[in-house]
């Protein structure tokens, strides 16, 4: 436990049979109670074997450590894999996380997946993906860059107003009394900039162009 508690750090807590009452039993400086209260917040129990009991290694199970602290889960494999055998590299895999797999010097087996960030975790933590150029930009959050599409709007809104002609129709009659947001989405910046347009050469103009 002292070794758990080197690797994980934390508060450790150890009574043995002696503390509760057998003093005068072999096992009485063996420890009955043993609990690592982790700086991570789990928590690792363990006991010794009386001495009228078989003790048998132990086998045909994992303890697995996962998540995306890298920092911490490469410390943890460091110390776990460096006092005993090493079964598999810590190593990229095919499924884009990094994983290992060692035995402790007390014959425990340890699986260890440093997970990747998602997409969702970097936005939260750091804010919106940011556009090329902009300050603080988000590592390993694609940018999308809408240039071209604001300088086509742009170059659209920027064209003054076509004169009117007498007798001139408009190329799209079934659309020339509908309302701006039958052609966008409430709320949305084509949907505002459509509301503004005074003619309906104007609106199918900036329709083409997007």
């Amino acid at each position: 436990m002292e070794f758990y508690a080197s690797v994980f750090g934390g508060t450790l807590s150890l009574s043995t049979f002696a503390e509760f009452g057998a003093k005068d039993s072999p096992d009485a400086d063996r420890i009955m109670h043993g609990m690592l209260e982790t700086d991570a917040g789990y928590t690792i129990m363990a006991a010794d074997i009386t001495s009228d009991m078989k003790y048998h290694p132990m086998a045909g199970f994992s303890v697995s450590l996962s998540g995306d602290g890298a920092g911490a889960l490469r410390g943890y494999w460091e110390k776990l894999s460096t006092s005993g055998t090493t079964t598999m590299p810590m190593q990229k895999q095919i499924w884009g996380d990094e994983f290992g797999m060692c035995v402790d010097k007390f014959g425990v087996s340890w699986l260890v997946d440093i997970s990747q960030p998602q997409a969702w975790q970097l936005i939260r933590a750091h804010g919106r993906p940011t556009l090329p150029g902009d300050a603080g930009a988000v590592q390993g959050v694609r940018a999308i860059d809408t240039t071209p599409v604001r300088r086509r709007r742009q170059g659209v809104l920027g064209r003054p107003p076509a004169p009117s002609r007498p007798g001139h129709r408009s190329p799209h009659p079934t659309l020339r009394h509908a309302s701006a947001p039958q052609f966008a989405r409430p709320g949305s910046v084509m949907d505002e900039r459509l509301r503004k347009m005074d003619t309906e050469e104007q609106r199918s103009a900036l329709r083409a162009a997007v």
